[in-house]
């Protein structure tokens, strides 16, 4: 039996716009805005975190509602 292990981020926010979840992992994705505090965004940081949990056999996805925030999922092989 194949057991896992779930971690969850919830975070209060901006929320991401329902036009760019179906997006959102894809490099240089058109999701990117700045953040709370102005930050800079390329497009590149999600799609680098997909990678990294793929390579570990493990699955990500989201929830996210505009201007309420959004929580990760990461579920990771033991």
């Amino acid at each position: 039996m194949l057991q896992s292990a779930r971690y969850t981020r919830a975070r209060i926010g901006v929320g991401i716009p329902g036009k760019y979840h179906a997006t959102l992992f894809n490099k240089f994705s058109k999701a990117g805005r700045p953040g709370l505090k102005g930050q800079v965004s390329i497009g590149l940081g999600m799609s680098i975190i997909k990678t990294l949990v793929e390579w570990h056999k493990g699955e990500i996805w989201f929830r996210s509602k505009e201007h309420e925030g959004t929580t990760f999922y990461i579920e990771l092989p033991k």
